[in-house]
């Protein structure tokens, strides 16, 4: 060791008090952060299109250097490209703007991305225009690490620097950022054992790109040690076994000695789940070695989620090694927590030159511009039917993170669905919230379609409704399946003039990133009217909106006088999976009940629309009508729900023969799909019943669900009650909200048990009644989000035992049991 660096460390160890115990790296992930593309027009030194495209041009079809693209719909400063999208021109950002770092830096405290190893390249800092950028980008660095609560760590990246004054140049820029920057004064600076971490990547590699002998790095290693650091070290995959381009370990090993945590290269090292299991050892291997005869060095494995590089490299493979979804990325956090690692590297938060980004992207062919879509990878890329959404890798990042800290049980699959739920509201309008409007506006709790309220314009003004929404709406949609639906009233439509829009969103402002439609085509008549818009179907301004990042809606008209508008129960919803309304129950129509009996328009009490049918009396049909144009269902006997609100004053009451129906045969006992009443566990009060059209039983089946014209309620009564139904429809998969409250499981011979409840062991065991003839039981199990986790057919046993154990993700799931011609559902919770 060269001897002032030695006495350098002793004054050091002497004087300087250690903070012990702070470990900002202990159970985290952490990912790298090149920060290195730029564009002419950023301000920076280079003043050119750098990482984007080849020769210094400005990005076009023929000179691009990156295999993926970003999702720009966030950006605040962007810069125009030669390609477009969907028409509008395709747009990039630079890493040199400030509100790039800051957004970036926003998208990881979102996603629970703990810090990031900022890059810093040693050689290309040599040029002055290099280094101040670099030094411009630390800045930023800093900044927006204190400002959302991130840590930050400098990773010196030292691939092609000459060996003979490797250790000068490496001193000397410390020594500038240290005096000018101050890093390690910074709260948000990573600390791993109380010391500032500092990475230095690139050696132990045969390669020609890092040519540096032993005793070289070992002297820039007791450097930062004497400035108190703890010392990362990147090396390659192969370091212990020097096998391949690593370096001979019997060389390098009393160097690696020197390190307070190795972590060995692997991008491009593997491309299959098979090839990962086979990692694992490795992994396993090395942590032994650091453990080793006394040894106390850390250990973090490097996880990434693909590679390619065809357009760095013209002849390279395209999509080499393909993300799969996201399963390739998973199966190596799995492997490699279940080898017990205490830290993870992620490669990297923002590299699209070798497709390993994890930051938001192009997910399907229609976000990406439209001269390139056959050389750029979108996240759907090896299945462009399936549905990512542009954060998925975010989203699976912040998972990542729940199983290494252990807030999420170890799982070999991905525990969450890119398909989000569309049923939720973009707003329910029940709030005031932030809606701002050109004239008045109000709630309004009586004239409303759903929920506590609707908003209420009022005015001549143009502007009627405007928000922009402080959280993003992610919806799980894409332009081709995606329907925005609301409610939307006008006392008197004749005030309209031709220039009026409905406008959503995702740059938090007018036309920019928007989807728009025009009121005049919409054949709007004085009242209340369900608007239903065809995403499809909509003009765009800068490419259209990103669906799973809307902030802005509006309507806005020029009118000729004052008018009053409302609007309420904005959502955004997968047209493929709406289902079909049967009745909404705000006419009599051809309803029919019992003689002895009477039904009415109830306009007080509805839950959905202008009003609902109430049956008052003792007789045994409530509420019958066919239909004489039958209603196709727009679901199937497997994915379809019968859904509708019912209300019963006393439940006391309905006892013995009862029924719901629905059918195709236009009359009772034909072509019909029934369910027994007093099975529902329904409660006084407003029910909220789901049906799964699975569970029902059949007369005289089939039933056509394309040609539904019956509906049936009836119930024998010891007594005079009142009931009400309203909004009955057909649904695919309903969410959460859908979902009544179960009562809790009964313990009487006659009913079902599952137990055990809360579900510790991977093992449900059910308890069924006697069967009659049936030796089967149909068992669904849905999360939370209504998504189906499991559908099977079990044999019957006095207790049947059932392995959930792929349910690993701990939380509420609903039980739906369907045996001997009745349904029994209960709610189990899984730890």
């Amino acid at each position: 060791m060269n001897p002032k660096l030695m006495i350098k460390l002793l004054i050091l160890l002497l004087t300087t008090q250690v903070a012990v115990g702070q470990n900002d790296l202990s159970k985290k992930m952490m990912m790298g952060y090149q920060g290195w593309f730029l564009t002419e027009g950023d301000g920076s030194g280079p003043n050119e299109w750098r990482h984007w495209s080849h020769r210094l041009e400005k990005p076009n079809a023929g000179n691009l250097h990156v295999d993926m693209w970003p999702d720009m719909s966030e950006y605040t400063t962007t810069y125009d490209t030669d390609l477009h999208i969907n028409g509008e021109v395709a747009k990039v950002f630079s890493s040199h703007d400030y509100s790039t770092t800051k957004l970036h830096f926003e998208w990881m405290r979102d996603y629970n991305v703990h810090g990031v190893y900022l890059q810093r390249f040693l050689a290309e800092i040599k040029d002055r225009r290099f280094f101040e950028a670099r030094n411009h980008i630390l800045g930023n660095v800093i900044q927006a690490a204190a400002e959302t609560g991130r840590k930050f760590a400098l990773m010196y990246d030292i691939t092609d620097c000459n060996n003979s004054d490797i250790y000068e140049q490496m001193v000397a820029d410390w020594t500038y950022v240290k005096d000018n920057y101050a890093p390690f004064d910074q709260a948000q600076y990573a600390r791993q054992e109380g010391k500032p971490v500092i990475a230095i990547w690139g050696f132990g590699f045969d390669d020609g790109h890092h040519d540096f002998t032993n005793q070289k790095i070992a002297d820039i290693i007791a450097y930062f040690k004497a400035e108190g650091c703890y010392i990362v070290g990147g090396v390659h995959g192969n370091w212990r076994t020097g096998d391949g381009l690593a370096s001979n370990h019997d060389d390098w090993g009393w160097v690696y000695e020197q390190l307070d945590m190795i972590t060995p290269w692997s991008v491009g090292s593997y491309g299959t789940n098979a090839d990962v299991d086979a990692w694992q050892p490795k992994i396993i291997a090395d942590q032994h070695w650091c453990k080793a005869n006394g040894r106390t060095i850390d250990y973090m494995p490097v996880i990434w989620p693909g590679f390619s590089w065809s357009n760095r490299y013209p002849g390279k493979v395209f999509n080499q090694i393909p993300r799969r979804g996201g399963d390739f990325y998973w199966h190596q956090a799995f492997k490699a927590i279940e080898a017990e690692v205490d830290f993870l590297y992620g490669a990297m938060f923002d590299e699209l030159d070798e497709s390993t980004a994890m930051f938001k992207m192009a997910a399907a062919k229609d976000q990406l511009p439209d001269q390139a879509e056959d050389i750029l990878i979108a996240l759907n890329q090896e299945s462009q039917e399936a549905y990512y959404p542009t954060d998925w890798y975010l989203q699976l990042a912040d998972q990542v993170q729940l199983m290494l800290e252990g807030s999420l049980a170890l799982t070999p699959s991905i525990p969450i669905d890119p398909a989000i739920n569309a049923s939720d509201y973009f707003s329910s309008c029940d709030q005031l919230d932030a809606w701002t409007s050109s004239g008045s506006l109000s709630r309004n709790t009586q004239e409303k379609m759903q929920g506590t309220a609707a908003l209420e314009f009022t005015g001549s003004a143009t502007e009627e409704f405007r928000q922009v929404f402080a959280q993003k709406h992610r919806t799980g949609l894409n332009k081709e399946n995606a329907q925005l639906n609301f409610w939307y009233y006008i006392d008197d439509v004749s005030q309209l003039q031709m220039d009026g829009q409905i406008e959503i969103g995702s740059a938090g402002k007018a036309d920019e990133s928007e989807y728009y439609w025009r009121l005049s085509d919409l054949s709007l008549q004085n009242g209340w009217n369900a608007i239903s818009l065809e995403v499809s179907a909509a003009f765009l301004t800068n490419g259209g909106a990103d669906l799973n990042a809307l902030n802005w809606f509006r309507i806005y008209s020029v009118k000729s006088g004052s008018v009053t508008t409302r609007i309420d129960g904005i959502r955004l919803v997968n047209k493929l999976d709406l289902g079909a309304s049967l009745d909404p129950c705000d006419e009599l129509s051809t309803w029919l009940t019992s003689g002895n009996s009477a039904i009415h328009i109830n306009t007080a009490d509805q839950r959905e629309g202008e009003g609902c049918l109430q049956f008052d009396g003792s007789g045994t049909v409530e509420f019958s009508r066919v239909w004489t144009t039958p209603v196709d269902a727009n679901v199937n006997s497997e994915n379809g729900y019968l859904k509708f609100w019912y209300y019963v004053n006393d439940i006391s009451k309905i006892n013995g023969d009862n029924q719901i129906e629905i059918g195709s045969g236009a009359k009772a006992d034909h072509q019909e799909y029934h369910w027994r009443l007093t099975d529902l566990n329904l409660t006084n009060g407003w029910n909220k019943v789901v049906l799964p059209l699975a569970t029902a039983s059949i007369t005289d089946g089939p039933v056509d669900l394309t040609a539904i014209n019956w509906f049936r309620i009836y119930a024998q009564k010891s007594g005079v009650v009142k009931t009400i139904v309203d909004d009955i429809r057909f649904e695919a998969n309903p969410s959460v909200d859908n979902f009544r409250e179960l009562a809790e499981p009964e313990v009487e011979p006659m009913s079902m048990r599952a137990f055990p409840n809360p579900v510790t062991g991977g093992q449900l065991y059910l308890q069924l009644p006697k069967r009659s003839e049936e030796s089967l039981a149909l068992v669904k199990i849905f999360d939370l989000n209504g998504k189906e986790m499991l559908q099977k057919r079990v044999e019957y046993h006095s207790t049947t035992s059932m392995d959930i154990s792929h349910l690993h993700r701990s939380g509420i799931y609903l039980l739906i049991v369907q045996y001997d011609g009745k349904v029994y559902t209960n709610k189990i919770l899984i730890r």
